[in-house]
């Protein structure tokens, strides 16, 4: 599900040590008519933003003057939350960081993906991605700010239909199912979202998990 109207959040903790390449695809979304991407720099504007549709969001940083590469690829864990959704007019497309909430920043309006929808994670058009990820999730709605602030330092025991925040969150990649040593087994990413969406860990080895 992906109709930015309603908006989608995108979450994740994750530790990186260095810069393997210059620019390096965290996430992609691609359908017959929309591409998104967020992409990881080696730069002083290091969280950036892509989106094409019936208009284009050349690639543009996202994150908060004074945030630079040094202070994301700084071997620690840090929570990045990034929310994406439509006004009558604008894109917009806001930033957090362990929770807070960073800047907001508006683009031209791109239209929601019809059709089926692919997504990479770690991967796509400007490259693989260097670093530990955990505790993946993509909500179908955007989260308000209490939301992603009160949740990101805890698990939300996966997604369910009796609770409605619960009932927003299409892919949850907790990343913990360990290794049973079969390669066809361990590169099968785990949803804990309840709705069938695991992941394909393309060219996967054992040292990965």
């Amino acid at each position: 599900v992906f109709n930015l109207d309603d908006g989608v959040t995108i979450e994740w903790w994750m530790k990186k040590e260095a810069f393997g390449t210059e620019q390096e695809t965290f996430f992609e979304l691609s359908s017959s008519n929309v591409k998104m991407d967020l992409v990881l720099t080696g730069t002083t504007e290091p969280v950036k933003f892509y989106g094409s549709s019936s208009a284009e969001i050349s690639l543009s940083t996202i994150s908060e003057v004074g945030f630079e590469s040094s202070d994301l690829a700084n071997d620690s864990w840090t929570h990045y939350a990034v929310s994406i959704s439509n006004t009558t007019t604008n894109t917009i497309v806001d930033f957090y960081r362990d929770g807070v909430h960073k800047k907001e920043n508006s683009f031209t309006k791109i239209t929601t993906p019809s059709g089926n929808i692919t997504g990479f994670l770690a991967s796509g058009s400007y490259g693989l991605l260097s670093s530990s990820v955990d505790e993946f999730r993509y909500w179908n709605k955007k989260q308000t700010s209490e939301s992603i602030y009160n949740n990101y330092i805890s698990g939300i025991n996966g997604g369910a239909n009796s609770d409605d925040y619960r009932k927003e969150i299409s892919v949850y990649f907790k990343f913990n199912e360990g290794k049973t040593g079969v390669e066809e087994t361990d590169r099968i990413v785990l949803d804990y979202s309840g709705r069938l969406s695991n992941g394909y860990w393309q060219e996967y080895s054992g040292s990965n998990r």
